[in-house]
């Protein structure tokens, strides 16, 4: 009797369903692995962009305080530099005005800063934080808010240069011995020698230095000045913008 060989199909059949629901099985857990780190990263994100975004508005909140400072400084720099100015190119008055034009120059040749909370905005330009921004309106805010803050940045330091070439030429004019600086409750005032008197008689050089004053003027008028309005508003509509898509309070 010869021997009948093992039905091999019928094994073979067995072991092959078996691998494709091992195999089924191995995908399966691999996919639903992938798909709960997805889940998992996407979280993480989430709440670090929660994260920049509560940030953000603590910054651009202490901003509004700033700004409404400096724009308000603004104001008095301008206001006094115009009196100034006024005073110096009325030449004929010059000796019965010393007094008040030393004051004035003393009290208004003043640099005006605006040193905004930028630590939020600079990590996440920096650290790529930007791309968790999932709000395409949020993201546009913030770089209006940093270019204009950047703009507001060279504007001071135009200012800064401009304060420096006038203040140099006025050493020429101004004895500053004739100037005292006291504290009267805390507060720096300005006090003038009742002996002051020019250093020059030469109205030529008094007109030059108004001229100087009068530039440095229109720096803060027409360019500092309306930036800083315009960062304001920037910083106060940036503010709204995020606690509305965030639902922060």
């Amino acid at each position: 009797m010869e021997p009948h060989p093992p039905h091999l199909h019928h094994s073979s059949g067995k072991r092959f369903s078996q691998y494709f629901y091992e195999f089924l099985m191995l995908f399966f857990a691999v996919f639903c692995g992938f798909i709960a780190e997805n889940i998992r990263e996407n979280y993480v994100e989430r709440e670090k962009e929660k994260q920049y975004m509560e940030s953000l508005v603590l910054d651009l909140s202490a901003d509004t305080s700033i700004l409404s400072k400096a724009i308000k400084y603004n104001s008095f720099v301008s206001l006094g530099l115009d009196s100034l100015t006024n005073k110096l190119f009325d030449t004929e008055n010059l000796i019965s005005n010393t007094l008040s034009i030393y004051s004035l120059n003393a009290n208004y040749i003043r640099l005006i800063t605006a040193d905004m909370n930028d630590q939020t905005i600079t990590q996440l330009r920096n650290s790529g934080g930007l791309r968790l921004i999932r709000n395409s309106e949020v993201v546009n805010s913030i770089s209006k808010y940093w270019i204009n803050s950047e703009f507001i940045q060279l504007e001071v330091g135009r200012l800064r240069s401009q304060l420096e070439n006038t203040a140099e030429y006025g050493y020429g004019i101004f004895n500053r011995n004739y100037i005292k600086s006291i504290l009267v409750n805390e507060e720096e005032n300005i006090v003038v020698d009742p002996a002051a008197h020019f250093m020059i008689a030469d109205k030529n050089m008094i007109i030059n230095y108004a001229n100087r004053l009068t530039r440095m003027n229109g720096i803060i008028k027409r360019f500092l000045k309306e930036k800083l309005i315009e960062q304001k508003y920037l910083t106060i509509h940036l503010i709204e913008l995020i606690k509305r898509e965030y639902q922060l309070s």
